[in-house]
């Protein structure tokens, strides 16, 4: 994106405006209204507004969201890909956000982005978290619920850009190899602690995964929620074929998990009922271990991404800091699990 890039909200509504003449089919007389820049994440920047055009059909207005990436930031993500996983997902009736215009190089508004469907509520996890809350637990058995419902999807019959080549049954390790390349590429000094949790990583795989779609970053914060029901799961980039044990491990994650409203124990008879399948409870140990190494490396991306110059958020700036929290975690449930062979 060019850094002198208006980013005022007269200006976005006229870029906005282009992406939807340029995407809507047969769309005239459009109108971009009511442009307000949200909080965004530590590389996107997100702004709401109302869309309204005509075609054969009429007149039509439109709620809308609009994500663009502006900077590197602390993940590597591809535009196309949550795209296609939002069209691909919306239809199944899980409370998935609509996926309505793409600009994957930025040529209509000056910066790779795409619009969604606005959904109803409020997003964030400060709130949740606070001990005196009255909704935490239930919106986190709601949460489980979903995610039962989301690994249950038959991947085979969704779009094929949720399916990667090769062995869907090798997901998992592309998925653990994935994030320890990302280690190799963006630390800045050898880091042989988080080296060696990779290491034990590989060594120990659990032998016989389940294989479903997962969204890769669930948990508290990335919902919006209303009248203590979850309306729409958000913050689709990382989403990929894996191990549905990725995203309850990733959930109960000490930084957002909501352990004291529901135990992780409570949580998995929660998924288990509602349809997940039964697991070894070492395979689950396996991947809260593994969260501490990819939240690790998110962290070393995020720092680097601020050091290269590529990004001058400075909520980012301080990010390796967290890393050393995330090793002493790690090798202590490594500790754990050896010690109970």
């Amino acid at each position: 994106m060019n850094p002198k890039l208006a980013l005022d909200d007269a200006s976005m509504a006229a870029r906005i405006a282009a992406l939807v003449r340029g995407r809507q089919p047969g769309a005239r007389d459009v109108q971009v209204t009511g442009v307000k820049a949200l909080s965004g994440g530590n590389a996107r920047r997100a702004w709401a507004f109302d869309a309204s055009w005509s075609d054969g059909a009429g007149r039509h207005t439109q709620p809308c969201v609009l994500l663009a990436r502006l900077e590197a930031g602390q993940l590597e993500v591809d535009m196309l890909r949550e795209f296609a996983t939002l069209s691909a997902l919306h239809p199944t009736g899980l409370p998935v956000p609509q996926a309505l215009w793409l600009d994957e190089g930025g040529a209509l508004l000056g910066m790779p982005g795409f619009v969604m469907a606005r959904g109803e509520g409020r997003a964030g996890a400060t709130d949740l978290l606070k001990p005196g809350s009255t909704v935490t637990r239930t919106l986190s058995v709601q949460l489980m619920r979903i995610a039962a419902q989301l690994h249950a999807l038959d991947f085979n019959a969704l779009r094929p850009s949720l399916v990667p080549p090769g062995d869907p049954r090798d997901a998992p390790r592309r998925v653990l190899l994935q994030w320890e390349d990302q280690f190799r590429n963006q630390r800045m000094e050898p880091l042989p602690a988080l080296a060696s949790v990779f290491g034990w990583l590989r060594r120990h795989l659990p032998a016989t995964p389940c294989i479903a779609v997962v969204h890769g970053d669930f948990r508290l914060g990335n919902f919006l929620h209303a009248n203590g029901l979850i309306t729409l799961l958000l913050d689709w980039e990382i989403s990929h074929l894996g191990d549905p044990l990725e995203d309850l491990a990733w959930a109960y994650r000490r930084m957002w998990g909501p352990q004291e409203f529901l135990s992780i124990e409570e949580a998995v008879k929660v998924y288990e009922v509602a349809g997940g399948r039964k697991r070894d409870p070492r395979d689950l140990a396996w991947y809260r271990i593994f969260s501490e190494a990819k939240f690790a490396v998110i962290s070393l991306t995020a720092a680097r991404s601020f050091i290269d110059g590529r990004t001058d958020n400075l909520r980012l700036s301080d990010r390796a800091s967290m890393v050393n929290g995330c090793l002493r975690l790690a090798h202590q449930w490594i500790a754990e699990q050896e010690a109970a062979r």
